[in-house]
């Protein structure tokens, strides 16, 4: 089990009850038959009542966009359980929200800047490097030495980034924690109708809650 949120971000002025939030009783009464609900030390986990097999393509040398045989994954899977993992914490105000968009605008604009703070750009391998990642190759000490500042100042501006609530119901914020036993790019999983039945939960709380501006 993920590890559980601390208890103050918990709420405490009630005990939890979905059907006193109307966005989830609207949600929890209509997942799929042998899917289970439960909250935990500000969790909420929403789990297949049984087991299903999952298999790592990567581990079994699959290209990717190729189907795996339901007996492949049967032989060499995994037994576990589909879930999905919300924590969560009383609904955030606007003011909290607000906050934590101006922190974040600022942090990332201190992002882009730093690079050239510390003359790196010209370290870019083009060849490794996506739009997502940037590779940078450093080969002299001084190159090194600037690297290793750019990768201390970024990671000390990436800790100040303040995660924000993926959703809102009424009453919570929902952080959307973890999805296990689904198909992706990396996973092939056998019943694949476990899988479907993930999305289409992900899909119901994507409809009706409040997403996060």
């Amino acid at each position: 089990m993920l590890e559980a949120q601390s208890p103050d971000t918990v709420p405490n002025d009630t005990v939890f009850n979905y059907k006193q939030d109307y966005i989830l009783r609207k949600i929890i009464p209509v997942l799929h038959q042998g899917w289970t609900f439960t909250e935990k030390d500000g969790e909420f986990i929403i789990e297949k009542d049984d087991s299903i097999y999952i298999a790592d393509r990567r581990k079994l040398n699959i290209p990717y966009g190729k189907k795996i045989p339901d007996d492949t994954i049967l032989k060499f899977g995994t037994k576990a359980k589909s879930a999905i993992i919300y924590s969560y914490e009383k609904r955030w105000s606007f003011e909290q929200i607000l906050a934590a968009n101006t922190n974040n605008t600022d942090i990332f604009q201190q992002l882009k800047k730093i690079s050239e703070k510390y003359n790196i750009n010209s370290l870019i391998d083009k060849s490794k490097s996506t739009k997502e990642n940037v590779v940078y190759i450093a080969n002299t000490d001084k190159e090194k030495a600037q690297l290793e500042q750019y990768e201390k100042e970024k990671k000390e501006l990436l800790s100040k980034l303040i995660t924000k609530p993926k959703y809102h119901t009424e009453k919570y914020s929902l952080f959307l924690k973890s999805t296990y036993g689904c198909n992706n790019d990396f996973f092939s999983v056998y019943p694949a109708e476990a899988s479907i039945q993930l999305y289409d939960i992900l899909i119901l709380f994507n409809e009706l809650t409040e997403k996060s501006n």
